[in-house]
């Protein structure tokens, strides 16, 4: 197994870390481990497969939503 030393973590990431670690009854350095394990594991975002769903639940409506229209919308609910 190979080893890293962390430097210059900010102190509330630090403490999430710990709160994290004590709550989940692992140590720090597990915790820390498991957090990577997470982040590394997470897919990768295919902006061309996000572009096509965005487009997709575009073209379901049929007209575009102005800064109009919001402003009508949020003047409509108030007294």
């Amino acid at each position: 197994m190979h080893g890293i030393t962390l430097n210059n973590i900010p102190d509330p990431l630090y403490s999430r870390l710990v709160e994290a670690a004590h709550s989940h009854h692992r140590s720090l350095t597990k915790e820390i481990v498991f957090a990577l394990e997470r982040y590394v594991q997470q897919p990768t975002l295919d902006k061309t497969v996000l572009l096509e769903q965005i487009r997709a639940v575009r073209d379901r409506y049929s007209t575009m939503v102005t800064e109009v229209d919001v402003a009508d919308w949020k003047e409509s609910g108030r007294p």
